[in-house]
């Protein structure tokens, strides 16, 4: 591709142009018309704020909470999809502070891709799982699959449920992938009006037929929070949620 996640910071933050390959330019297409059906909770042009936190480190190691100063630059410049600008295979951004992070979506639709090519070559039944987001396929033995969803406070099960010909268990969490920030976990599911971690839920599990659009309402479920997320899943056209 001659668009690489690599290369996006700089690029877009000079208001460069760049040709983007097919099947990145409908990725990026989906998760604008996602970002705006769940009113910016999933948001994958936050990057920079995901950077400011250390979440893009391999190793998330502890240390001390992102000062007010370094974060407010990426935050109240409220980057967005909706800032980038299309001329055919070509894009740019209107917002210097648009960096590309697509980390709630690409595994749930890496996923999709995956499914398709299956029943292209005539797999009927499968189960696969990258990353924690699983989606099935089929009925082994006549009989659904069934996914267990782990109790995010401890060991064991908080449900088992039974998938449909084609779905997708996809969960968002904020007990696996933290840092230790001045003493005190910090997750790096970020809400993209705060530049801060989502700490109002602690796990979120959505069930749809498309693991990619499971994938982005998880994540904005989780942002959500009990408030609003009910709202947001009926904007996103999400009917199964945990």
């Amino acid at each position: 591709d001659s668009f690489r996640a690599g290369t996006d910071a700089w690029v877009l933050r000079a208001g460069r142009t760049a040709a983007v390959a097919p099947a990145l330019r409908q990725l990026i297409r989906r998760a604008t018309v996602l970002e705006q059906a769940s009113l910016g909770l999933f948001n994958p042009a936050i990057g920079g704020l995901v950077a400011a936190w250390g979440f893009h480190d391999d190793a998330l190691l502890p240390g001390a909470r992102p000062s007010d100063a370094r974060l407010a630059p990426w935050r109240d410049a409220h980057p967005s999809l909706a800032d980038l600008a299309w001329d055919g295979e070509l894009l740019r951004s209107r917002n210097p502070r648009v960096q590309l992070d697509f980390g709630a979506y690409a595994k749930g639709v890496a996923i999709d891709h995956a499914l398709d090519e299956l029943q292209r070559r005539g797999v009927r039944d499968a189960l696969l799982n990258l990353g924690g987001n699983l989606a099935a396929m089929g009925r082994p033995g006549g009989r659904p699959w069934r996914v267990g969803i782990r109790d995010p406070h401890g060991q064991g099960l908080v449900a088992m449920v039974r998938t449909a010909d084609r779905e997708a268990v996809v969960t968002s969490g904020s007990y696996e992938r933290y840092r230790m920030l001045d003493g005190r976990p910090a997750t790096h599911i970020l809400s993209p009006q705060l530049g801060a971690p989502a700490e109002s839920l602690v796990s979120v599990t959505v069930l749809h037929p498309s693991a990619g659009l499971a994938d982005a309402a998880a994540t904005a479920l989780l942002v959500a929070g009990p408030g609003r997320w009910r709202t947001v899943a009926q904007r996103l056209g999400v009917g199964q949620v945990l």
